[in-house]
């Protein structure tokens, strides 16, 4: 299986998806993360784009670089209540759909904890996302 770490990868002349490193990674890789725009400077536009980047900040990026969708999951919408008060005033969405001009952004609460393997007040989940293409 293939990784994409600030990197993107085009998928039968359809769509394109985008992987970028997480926020954190520099921490343990001593790699700072590329800009969006750096990392998408040959992606045909025309095509669908989905980006996959594992925390929902700077949701304009996106916008500002034609992605019609984010999936994020980072924010576990807080995982233990009500810890979730901070991160929806973290994020501009910390759980669910949000759709800024033509970009599509859909944070998950994921499945799997940080820290001590509980949840409180929240519900793990797996997003099943249907997707439908309107282009030639």
């Amino acid at each position: 299986m293939t990784v994409l770490r600030d990197s993107y990868v085009r998928v039968d002349d359809n769509f394109t998806i985008v992987g970028r490193d997480d926020r954190a990674a520099t921490h343990f890789t001593d790699q700072p993360r590329q800009a969006l725009s750096a990392i998408m400077e040959d992606v045909d536009k025309s095509l669908p784009i989905i980006l996959m980047d594992h925390q929902p900040y700077s949701l304009g990026e996106g916008q500002a670089n034609e992605v019609d969708l984010q999936v994020s999951r980072h924010t576990h919408q807080s995982q233990v209540f009500p810890l979730n008060f901070v991160t929806k005033r973290i994020f501009e969405i910390d759980w669910g759909h949000l759709q800024k001009g033509e970009t599509n952004i859909i944070v998950s609460t994921g499945f799997g904890t940080w820290g001590p393997p509980i949840r409180i007040g929240n519900t793990p989940e797996v997003v099943d996302i249907v997707i439908h293409f309107d282009h030639p």
